[in-house]
């Protein structure tokens, strides 16, 4: 038994890659914080990258500074979930902020050097609002220019607000199209910049994976072919949270 915890520590030594937890470690206090990234480094010292989720909230009460010291420390990359720009989606979906925070909360981790994967939500404002939602969260996207973007679908979950609204009728869940054509929306609005664009979460339809600066018009040209000659991934057995 000591020699095969002998061989995983071994292993471990060499170490490449961490995620702090499954949560919000970025709140945690910018001491305790420090102390444990140092420890990281010093138990494995091969370690290139260390990354955590970052909640708007929680990145918002660190000073430019302690983000920096952070980075220097080792924290190197950051997950933040904008979900949308549109403000009515984030208060009913209560992510605490609102869009001018969540775009401060983004361009913060970006100033700091930290790479960051924004993560966005399609369909969250449902059918109704789709366009606008398409429009103002690439905005804030072209506003924050992180590194990475990963668009996510909107999966009802039963026992939740969200899931009653849409037994009431107040909400109407997008159809597979109108998930890709938000997505089209979404893409034609941004910016030429140098942003890794991924698609490949299990609740989305169509997997897609490209450079904005340099596949833009590839990705919409994917998205046009998907929607013209329905080449969508419509085995729902296949999606998942």
């Amino acid at each position: 038994m000591t020699s095969t915890i002998q061989k995983i520590l071994q292993l471990l030594h060499f170490l490449l890659v961490n995620f702090l937890c499954d949560g919000d470690a970025i709140s945690l206090d910018t001491k305790d914080l420090l102390k444990i990234l140092h420890k990281i480094k010093r138990v494995f010292p091969n370690i290139k990258e260390i990354a955590t989720y970052a909640s708007p909230k929680g990145t918002l009460k660190k000073s430019k500074e302690e983000l920096k010291l952070l980075r220097e420390a080792g924290l190197t990359k950051a997950y933040l979930g904008v979900e949308s720009s549109d403000d009515s989606v984030l208060k009913a979906t209560h992510k605490g902020v609102n869009v001018v925070q969540m775009t401060d909360a983004g361009k913060a981790l970006v100033d700091a050097n930290i790479e960051l994967y924004a993560i966005i939500l399609v369909g969250l404002a449902g059918k109704e609002g789709s366009k606008e939602n398409a429009r103002l969260t690439a905005k804030i996207i072209n506003d924050i220019k992180p590194q990475h973007l990963a668009a996510m679908t909107y999966m009802p979950v039963s026992n939740t607000p969200m899931y009653k609204d849409i037994q009431e009728g107040k909400f109407t869940v997008l159809t597979e199209k109108e998930c890709l054509q938000e997505t089209k929306w979404l893409v034609e609005g941004l910016d030429k910049f140098h942003m890794h664009f991924n698609s490949s979460h299990a609740s989305n339809y169509l997997p897609i994976d490209g450079d904005i600066y340099s596949e833009k018009d590839k990705i919409i040209n994917t998205l046009n072919e998907a929607l013209q000659n329905d080449l969508i991934n419509l085995n729902r057995s296949y999606r998942a949270l």
